[in-house]
C-alpha cells in the first residue's frame, strides 16, 4: 500500500511526534510512504533519519481567501497524489489543500483530527463543509469526535483511534526529585495555574523543584512573558525552571516525581501517556480527552480546570504518600502497555486504511 502523508506544519508538536512514530512503524511494515510539507522546519531532519521521501508544496496561509494563489501548488500536489493509493492529512489545513486533487483523482483522503473544533465558529462551518469530501476522519479521542459531531459532521465519517506512544523508549525510572509539566506555551495549556500551585506546594515541601518543559512559538511570546513575570512575582526564580524545548521527553521525565497537566482544555493529552509510561503519577485536568486516559484515583488525580489550589492539594497528597505514588505509577505504566501501545495503534489504523481502499 502506498500512503502519502501531508502536513501543513513543519514544527514538532504532539501531532508531529505522533506522525514521526507512525512513519517509523509503517516503514518497518514495508508500506511505501511519502510526505508533503508546506515548508522546511525542525521536523525535516527527523523525517530524513527515518528514510521517508519528502517534498515541499507551498500550501499558503491555510485560509480559503488565499486559495486563488495556490493554483500552481495544486497541480504539483495533483501530480504527487496520483502516485499513491491514499492520502493521510495530519491536520485540517493539509486536508483542505489536498482534498481537491485527491477527489479528482478518486483517491481516498483520511483527515486526522487532533484538536477540538467549536460549534458555531467559522472553523466549525469549514469542517462541516469539507468533511463531505473526506473519505474518513480519524479523531484522537471521543471528546474530539463529539466536537466534530456538534458542528454537523456526519458521525459515520468519524473513527476514533486514540493516540499511542513507542513504549520501548520509556523506562521505569526511579531518580525522581521534582514536579514537572510540559507542552507548547499556549493559553489553553494553563501553565500559570501550575506556577501558582508551585507556590503553595513549596510551603509544604520547601526543597521542591519545578520544571516547565517547552517553549512558545512567535505568536505566543506574550503568553511566555506572562509566565516569566508570574514566576518572578511569586518568588520562584530559584525553584521553578523553564527548560525550553527538549527533543525527547523521556530524557527529562526521570527528574519528575509527579507529572502535572494543567490544561484548560485538552483534546487528548499524548504527554500524559509519556509520563505514565515512565510510571509517574499524573495530576491532570478533568476535561476533554483526559478522562479517557486517567481514571481518578487510579493512575492519578483529576482536578477542575483553572484551579491551582486543586493542583497543589493533589500534588501534596501524592508527595506525602510514596506508596500511593508508586501504585499510581505502576497502574499507569500497565494501562499504557495494554491500551496505548503503538502495536494497537498501527493495527487500528491499518483497519481504517483497508476500509477505504
Amino acid at each position: 500500500m502506498k500512503i502519502l502523508f501531508v502536513d501543513y506544519f513543519s514544527t514538532i508538536g504532539g501531532g508531529q511526534k505522533s506522525l514521526l512514530e507512525l512513519l517509523t512503524l509503517l516503514k518497518e511494515r514495508d508500506f511505501s510512504l511519502g510526505l508533503v510539507l508546506s515548508s522546511d522546519g525542525p521536523i525535516v531532519p527527523e523525517v530524513k533519519k527515518r528514510g521517508v521521501p519528502y517534498t515541499f508544496v507551498n500550501m499558503g496561509k491555510g485560509k480559503l481567501r488565499y486559495a486563488h494563489k495556490s493554483i500552481p501548488a495544486f497541480f504539483r500536489m495533483y501530480n504527487i497524489i496520483k502516485k499513491f493509493d491514499l492520502v493521510h492529512a495530519n491536520c485540517f489545513n493539509a486536508a483542505k489543500f489536498a482534498f481537491l486533487p485527491a477527489y479528482i483523482l478518486k483517491k481516498p483522503l483520511i483527515f486526522h483530527k487532533r484538536i477540538f473544533v467549536r460549534k458555531g465558529s467559522q472553523l466549525g462551518l469549514e469542517h462541516r463543509i469539507f468533511a463531505k469530501f473526506f473519505t474518513k476522519i480519524i479523531a484522537v479521542s471521543d471528546a474530539v469526535r463529539n466536537s466534530l459531531i456538534a458542528t454537523g459532521v456526519e458521525e459515520k465519517k468519524i473513527t476514533v483511534v486514540k493516540n499511542a506512544i513507542e513504549l520501548r523508549k520509556f523506562k521505569n525510572y526511579t531518580n525522581r526529585k521534582a514536579v514537572g509539566t510540559a507542552g507548547i506555551f499556549r493559553m489553553e495549556k494553563g501553565f500559570e495555574y501550575f506556577i501558582e500551585a508551585a507556590k503553595e506546594i513549596s510551603r509544604y515541601f520547601p526543597q521542591s523543584k519545578f520544571h516547565i518543559v517547552g517553549d512558545a512559538y512567535p505568536s505566543d511570546i506574550e503568553y511566555k512573558s506572562k509566565l516569566l513575570s508570574l514566576r518572578k512575582k511569586l518568588g520562584l526564580d530559584k525553584s521553578l525552571f523553564f527548560t525550553g524545548m527538549v527533543k525527547d521527553l523521556f530524557s527529562i521525565l526521570p527528574k519528575f516525581s509527579v507529572f502535572v497537566l494543567p490544561s484548560i482544555r485538552e483534546p487528548f493529552g499524548r504527554v500524559i501517556l509519556e509520563a505514565m509510561a515512565c510510571s509517574l503519577p499524573v495530576v491532570a485536568t478533568d476535561d476533554g480527552g483526559v478522562p479517557e486516559i486517567i481514571e481518578d484515583g487510579k493512575e492519578g488525580v483529576l482536578i477542575p480546570p483553572k484551579d491551582p489550589d486543586a493542583i497543589a492539594r493533589a500534588v501534596i497528597s501524592i508527595l506525602k504518600n510514596k506508596s500511593l505514588a508508586r501504585e499510581m505509577g505502576n497502574r499507569g505504566r500497565k494501562k499504557v502497555e495494554k491500551y496505548f501501545s503503538m502495536e494497537r495503534y498501527i493495527y487500528e489504523l491499518e483497519k481504517v486504511y483497508k476500509s477505504v481502499i
